[in-house]
């Protein structure tokens, strides 16, 4: 399936070019917003991974500078300390490829969110799928002393036809406080068994956007377009999501408490 689907994120050179306090941790859901069709723009974030490099041993292959690749993402609730926001897998993985670490030198790589206020700040990864070996391709993300408010995770998954939003930021477009809405369909299930197809468009940038029903729950997150026809798009489908929150919230709650 992937093979004719294409990952949805986009690389933005910022000055060169390259090749290749423990405290309460029960988590409380904020969001207040219950109407039909009120986005909650609030709870989204923008995730940008940055590489550093401060030195390269192949000069033919990169160069010194920062660089950004964005996705999307979206708060399902705070922590004591923290909010955490759900993703695409890709989005959130911080590895390089052997060809690409054998040409660096000295180099980092880490992940910020930037809100719909402006502000940038650290994030961890509390859960990875992986997406070679299971075709789910989710994250689980806690930012520190970050509080936003929280979209509700719906309790039914959506029915071929329901009416989905979305809140992205396709090709970096996001200019805060306001961030692109979309809308689309649901058409069902694909044959790998853990996701889904819609008809919402999206484009590098909108990997990790949330997929909302009619209540502004979430039922989905996107990471794959069709190539050549982005008004076709993968979300994992809404119980492959429940359960991955599932176990990431738990594993986050375990360690907390180590």
């Amino acid at each position: 399936m992937l093979k004719v689907f294409r990952l949805l994120l986009i690389m933005t050179i910022l000055s060169a070019t390259v090749s290749c306090h423990k405290s309460n941790t029960t988590i409380t859901n904020f969001n207040a917003i219950t109407k039909e069709r009120i986005f909650p723009t609030h709870s989204f974030v923008q995730i940008l991974k940055r590489l550093h490099i401060y030195e390269c041993l192949d000069k033919s292959k990169c160069k010194d500078g920062k660089f950004t690749s964005a996705g999307s993402g979206i708060s399902i609730g705070n922590t004591g300390d923290g909010t955490l926001v759900v993703t695409a897998s890709h989005v959130c993985n911080t590895e390089l490829s052997p060809p690409v670490k054998k040409a660096l030198g000295k180099h980092e790589v880490y992940l910020e969110v930037k809100t719909i206020h402006g502000a940038i700040l650290r994030a961890e990864t509390i859960h990875l799928s992986d997406l070679s070996e299971t075709h789910l391709d989710l994250c689980l993300l806690h930012i520190k002393d970050l509080f936003l408010p929280g979209v509700n995770i719906s309790k039914v998954p959506p029915q071929v036809g329901d009416q989905l939003f979305s809140i992205s930021a396709p090709l970096g477009i996001f200019e805060p406080p306001t961030v692109p809405l979309f809308s689309g369909f649901y058409s069902g299930p694909v044959s790998d068994g853990v996701n889904a197809m819609i008809t919402i468009p999206a484009a590098g940038g909108s990997s990790g956007s949330a997929v909302l029903n009619r209540k502004m729950e979430l039922v989905g997150i996107i990471f794959a377009t069709k190539v050549g026809f982005n008004q076709v798009t993968l979300t994992a489908k809404f119980d492959s999501l429940v359960k991955f929150l599932n176990k990431g919230i738990n594993k986050f709650l375990l360690e907390s408490k180590n």
